[in-house]
């Protein structure tokens, strides 16, 4: 496996080929014990709703549309 500060481009499965700026911070994994994350958090769907985890979160002045939202996920509508 390669150094991950010496990869500088990516080639997707769909044969793309990406320049990555900083190779070390897309492999460093979140600490547990705590951290800060510098992009998004996007949680899988899924009808677990019982079980403990991560949910996306959406803010919005309206309800979602049947194309918005999935399983899991929590909506809230807000006035403005």
């Amino acid at each position: 496996m390669p150094d991950p500060s010496e990869i500088s481009q990516i080639t997707t499965t769909d044969g793309v080929t990406h320049d990555i700026k900083d190779a070390t911070a897309r492999t460093t994994k979140v600490n547990k014990s705590g951290d800060t994350m510098t992009g998004q958090l996007v949680a899988q769907n899924n009808v677990a709703y019982s079980t403990a985890q991560v949910r996306n979160i959406i803010l919005s002045t309206s309800e979602p549309t049947s194309a918005e939202g999935a399983n899991g996920d929590i909506w809230i509508v807000y006035k403005e």
